[in-house]
């Protein structure tokens, strides 16, 4: 029996009818394209969603490097502050530095002070 219902299944599609045969072509062709329309449809929206995250982005990245620029530049006025007062600072260490030398008991550098200067022809005239 499976044999005659394989023939009759065999049969029945091999000699179907010309409307049958063409419907079947027409719904095949419509079910192909519309598949196509699908995936043309889905990689369209693809597209258009990395085209908007590449967008959104780039506006980000902007963003980030106009903040970028102004750290920068204050950054730089308060490295340019800070040198002016280093150099400002240096200058008063200079200046005071061997009266502190003068002071500090383990210094190597002592000025010395004389108490009681020695006479001079300037000290005699007095």
């Amino acid at each position: 029996m499976d044999e005659n219902l394989i023939t009759i299944i065999v049969t029945a599609l091999t000699s179907g009818s010309l409307v049958g045969s063409i419907a079947s072509l027409a719904t095949l062709k419509f079910t192909r394209k519309k598949a196509e329309n699908d995936a043309t449809k889905t990689t369209q929206e693809v597209y258009q969603t990395i085209i908007r995250d590449m967008q959104e982005s780039r506006e980000e990245l902007k963003k980030d490097n106009k903040e970028m620029g102004e750290r920068v530049r204050t950054l730089e006025t308060n490295q340019r502050s800070q040198q002016q007062r280093i150099d400002k600072l240096s200058g008063v260490i200079t200046r005071i530095s061997p009266m502190a030398c003068a002071l500090a008991l383990t210094c190597t550098k002592h000025v010395e002070f004389e108490t009681d200067p020695k006479p001079t022809d300037q000290n005699e005239k007095i």
